[in-house]
């Protein structure tokens, strides 16, 4: 990943050579419109144009007193504010220092962790305790969803969001202590995690309960050719367990891999796929009998991305829980499910890209734009919802989490009591 986010900075570096001397913002900017006009496709999507012209002369404006001293921070403030105009949640802008933290997050491998993922709680320095890693620091000192933080090494939490995230789930490195001040349910303690070297991001994993429901998490579709055939280990094993009814748990899923999402929802569907439309044309991925693959729409030869040893198909009630987090591979499986009538979806409204993909470029300066660069669509090119709207909509209430109560999983489950 980082080698080919250098390659495409190098590229424009290149087209750069034949342009006219620019302030270090007017290129930036520059190369910034570039991207958004070769890739940028969203349904409904207003013509750009216009909307570049306007930021392109609030450049010359702030830039007016010295032109050729301008800077890259200028053009990255308003570079900001014109995605923020399009109100897409699947393109965004990373000032340098975000985008370098998300390059490392995207190039894999093993990353010091505590093996927790958080949430800021509103109006607070505060955080709530949204995932824990089986296995990890945080899981074994007994840290659950929704515990919330109140003191990171008996001081409150930095005010800055970025330094606060970085401080509870990106250590510099392996052997790190963490002091966190905890409160669940009006209870206050104190745990030490050690911080470890983690081979990449948290893969699915199954809960047996002892009414013989299984849940399934799937905290994101990351990592290649590993999230699918967890998905199907596990379901295996819950049919060897023997579960009767399952629940895949979504929130507060970002999404990932196309590949991942369709070799995960394999385990629940014959086959299926998704047709993608970008600028240089309609593509289809999808998969079948144990197989993920993709084609130009049309063509009869597709190519294998993997196929997987041992393929399982859940055929028992199912419910899945989604959340205003849960996005883009989330979304797309929530979607089948409830269109092709799999199951039920239970909670909050979806986080609402679920009918584009997206791409990732490296601006010059260290910055990067994600660019929503294809429309997701069904196999006969329809549209699909912009967000999934659950069939049963239950509040992912953390406070009622703190609390001991999971409403979205109690709903789930009381759905799933009714099932035969």
């Amino acid at each position: 990943m980082a080698r080919a986010l250098r390659r495409l900075a190098g590229l424009w570096g290149l087209l750069l050579l034949g342009l006219a001397w620019a302030s270090p913002a007017e290129d930036l900017f520059d190369q910034a419109s570039y991207y958004l006009t070769q890739r940028y496709i969203r349904a409904g999507q207003a013509d750009l144009a216009p909307l570049l012209s306007q930021y392109q002369s609030k450049l010359k404006e702030v830039c007016a007193p010295a032109p050729d001293a301008c800077g890259f921070e200028a053009a990255g403030r308003l570079i900001a504010a014109l995605v923020e105009e399009l109100r897409d949640g699947h393109t965004n802008y990373f000032p340098p220092l975000d985008y370098e933290d998300l390059a490392e997050e995207l190039a894999g491998g093993a990353q010091p962790t505590y093996g927790l993922e958080t949430l800021r709680v509103p109006q607070t320095r505060e955080h709530w305790v949204l995932r824990v890693d089986p296995g990890g620091p945080a899981e074994k000192a007994g840290l659950q969803r929704g515990d919330r933080v109140v003191l990171a090494n008996r001081q409150p939490l930095p005010e800055s969001a970025r330094e606060a995230y970085r401080l509870l789930e990106s250590p510099k490195s392996a052997g790190l202590n963490l002091e966190l001040t905890l409160s669940r349910a009006g209870r206050r303690w104190a745990v030490v995690l050690k911080s470890v070297l983690s081979e990449g991001s948290p893969l699915p994993s199954l809960t047996t309960r002892p009414d013989g429901v299984g849940i399934l998490s799937i905290p994101n579709f990351d990592a290649a050719e590993m999230v699918g055939p967890k998905v199907h280990e596990l379901v295996a094993l819950a049919g060897e367990r023997g579960v009767k009814k399952l629940v895949v748990d979504l929130r507060d899923n970002p999404g990932g891999l196309v590949t991942e999402f369709l070799a995960s929802a394999g385990a629940f569907f014959d086959s299926l796929s998704r047709r993608f439309r970008s600028r240089d044309g309609d593509f289809e991925q999808g998969y079948r009998r144990g197989q993920v693959y993709g084609k130009a729409v049309g063509d009869e030869e597709a190519y294998v991305f993997y196929t997987l040893r041992k393929p399982a198909r859940w055929r028992g009630p199912l419910a899945v829980l989604v959340n205003s987090r849960s996005a883009s591979g989330a979304e797309y499986f929530a979607a089948d499910v409830q269109l092709r009538r799999r199951g039920v979806v239970v909670g909050e409204r979806t986080s609402g890209v679920g009918n584009t993909s997206t791409r990732f470029v490296q601006l010059m300066d260290g910055s990067g734009l994600q660019i929503s660069s294809s429309l997701a669509l069904q196999p006969d090119g329809s549209a699909y919802p912009e967000a999934v709207t659950p069939d049963l909509i239950v509040p992912d209430d953390l406070e009622a989490r703190n609390r001991g109560q999971d409403l979205p999983l109690a709903r789930a489950l009381e759905w799933l009591a009714a099932q035969p």
